[in-house]
């Protein structure tokens, strides 16, 4: 069994969108460059891949879509049964205590 280590990263000081690949590495997505809004932001995403493949498929953030086909997994052998784990964590910076909302969080299978 394969432990896939699937990680999509968005770093707000910088507006980069990573993910991580072969060896833990990140991946830089896009770098959104600058964007005019208010301080706290509501984002949406949807990050899809492929298990029997250990390739990424796209990345959806905020309506945009990035095709991401060309990505490996960053996948390990694993003697245990299949499991999925979802973790959520929020970094501060500058000595603030960051908040972070989440909401809708879908799992499926056989996305096309």
């Amino acid at each position: 069994v394969d432990v896939h280590n699937v990680k999509f990263r968005y770093i707000h000081t910088d507006n980069i969108l990573q993910v991580t690949t072969t060896g833990g590495a990140m991946h830089e997505v896009v770098d959104l460059g600058w964007f005019e809004g208010a301080p706290y932001f509501f984002h949406s995403f949807k990050l899809v891949f492929d298990l029997d493949t250990d390739m990424y498929v796209r990345l959806r953030f905020d309506g945009t879509e990035y095709p991401i086909g060309d990505v490996p997994l960053f996948a390990v052998g694993f003697p245990l049964e299949a499991r999925v784990l979802l973790r959520i964590t929020c970094r501060g910076h500058e000595d603030l205590n960051e908040v972070a909302y989440v909401d809708n969080i879908v799992l499926t299978t056989a996305e096309p």
